[in-house]
């Protein structure tokens, strides 16, 4: 049987109002375990606000959450295909997509906790991390400040930074959500990651794996460790990773 978006989607929405101020914005992605925000217009989606947007306008001015929105996002009917809204998806190049009845109004959302679940159930036992990892990873040292990795998450809309010490070795991933509730812009970054907190992997390691790993962690990538200790950062599988490697599984596809 086809798998539809309907089947798999998140329901339960957080959204916010198209004239909601970017405070409020701030304070949504804050208090909720999400990474994009839904604005909405009297049932009708507008845009979709980023994180990492929200972290380069800080501290927040004048603006709407309607004025910062992104207003180019995946989006698909509830009784589509999961195939083919997943091929949207990595054809976009994001990891989030929305779920509209006939009617136009917003009735659910693809998140990265649902691909995650999804690659967990789906993926071939015979696919390996080193199949779908990335291997172009953005570090920081432990010293850099919140402020410049403000600036560098926002500038390259970049998902994480893996923050190592000056051996090179792991010391956490940083997002846009720990940046956004940190009110001092001078911290050292290395203040605030946790090395226990990372979900690490080897390259040899099962794909479907991973993606368990990630979900009992709540968490949205893992890191690929290399070295005699594993004890540098080498890779990293990210839902992005996870919902390309999705589009070709034979479970999904058919």
């Amino acid at each position: 049987m086809t798998m539809r978006i309907a089947d798999v989607m998140t329901s339960e929405l957080v959204t916010i109002r198209s004239e909601a101020p970017l405070s409020e914005c701030r304070d949504l992605l804050l208090r909720h375990p999400i990474h994009h925000l839904p604005v909405v217009d009297a049932e009708r989606v507008v845009g979709v606000v980023h994180a990492e947007t929200v972290l380069g306008m800080l501290p927040p001015d004048h603006r709407t959450a309607a004025q910062v929105a992104s207003r180019v996002y995946p989006w698909a009917y509830a009784h589509e295909a999961l195939w083919d809204v997943l091929g949207r998806c990595a054809a976009s190049l994001d990891d989030v997509c929305l779920v509209k009845d006939e009617q136009g109004r917003l009735v659910g959302i693809l998140t990265e906790r649902d691909v995650v679940r999804l690659a967990a159930e789906h993926l071939p036992a015979s696919q390996r991390v080193d199949d779908i990892a990335s291997t172009t990873l953005r570090s920081v040292t432990a010293g850099c400040t919140v402020s410049q990795a403000t600036e560098r998450i926002h500038r390259q809309m970049a998902r994480h930074l893996v923050v190592v010490d000056q051996q090179g070795a792991l010391l956490g991933l940083l997002s846009a959500q720990e940046l956004l509730g940190c009110v001092d812009p001078q911290l050292a970054v290395g203040r605030l990651v946790d090395a226990r907190r990372v979900v690490r992997v080897d390259w040899g390691d099962g794909a479907a794996r991973t993606a368990s790993a990630m979900l009992d962690a709540n968490a949205d990538a893992a890191v690929v460790m290399t070295g005699r200790e594993h004890r540098a950062p080498d890779g990293l599988v990210t839902v992005t990773d996870l919902l390309r490697a999705l589009r070709l599984a034979p479970a999904i596809a058919t």
